[in-house]
């Protein structure tokens, strides 16, 4: 309870504008939550190449491998079984996903909206302090983790023996969402992001 209390204490509420789409400062309620759940609050976080979870080779190869054995050491088994009803369940995983995807949508239309409405797209794109400021840097990491989770789709896949071939199609997307959060394709951290985007020619122009 005192940490609903808190959490409604930064819930502000006026009317909507360009800076704030929907009227309620959404970042500072996300804030709270996220600061109750990993112990520091979100505008805290950084993401450090080889630091960060998931940021790591190490890690990355780990979990692909383990989704990997699951995916076809799941078919192997549940070809030799009948179909699996575990409906229920994973309708309350569509509805897990479905209302992480909402939120991370609105938190980041709130934030590319003044962005995209001041500036426009090639400095949302091109610019450090566009499309790469520490709420963004924060909601570009969290998609990682939720698109992880949504990959669970492939066990239900592998439930229901007769669909068990498009489980295949399913494995070949989580691998490239891990490594989209290694230093290879995600920036080592915050701040060289910034100095990348600043430096190219096109951050000049816009």
């Amino acid at each position: 309870m005192e940490a609903i209390m808190d959490i409604l204490k930064v819930v502000d509420i006026q009317k909507p504008s360009i800076d704030r789409p929907f009227g309620v400062a959404l970042w500072p309620i996300f804030n709270a939550v996220f600061g109750k759940v990993m112990g520091y609050p979100a505008d805290d976080f950084r993401f450090v190449g080889e630091v960060t979870p998931i940021s790591t080779f190490k890690e990355s190869a780990s979990l692909i491998i383990a989704y990997y054995a699951i995916i076809f050491g799941g078919k192997a088994i549940m070809s030799n079984f009948g179909a699996v009803k575990l409906r229920t369940l994973f309708q309350l995983h569509n509805l897990f996903l479905t209302t992480v995807s909402g939120i991370l949508l609105a938190l980041f239309i709130e934030q590319l909206t003044p962005t995209l409405y001041n500036h426009g797209l090639f400095y949302g794109i091109c610019n450090g302090d566009g499309g790469w400021t520490q709420p963004m840097v924060v909601l570009y990491y969290v998609c990682f983790p939720a698109r992880a989770v949504s990959k669970a789709e492939a066990l239900r896949l592998e439930c229901h023996p007769i669909e068990a071939n498009r489980s295949v199609d399913v494995s070949v997307e989580l691998p490239h969402e891990i490594f989209r959060t290694s230093r290879y394709c995600f920036p080592c951290c915050q701040e060289e992001a910034f100095e990348y985007a600043k430096a190219s020619p096109l951050a000049d122009s816009v």
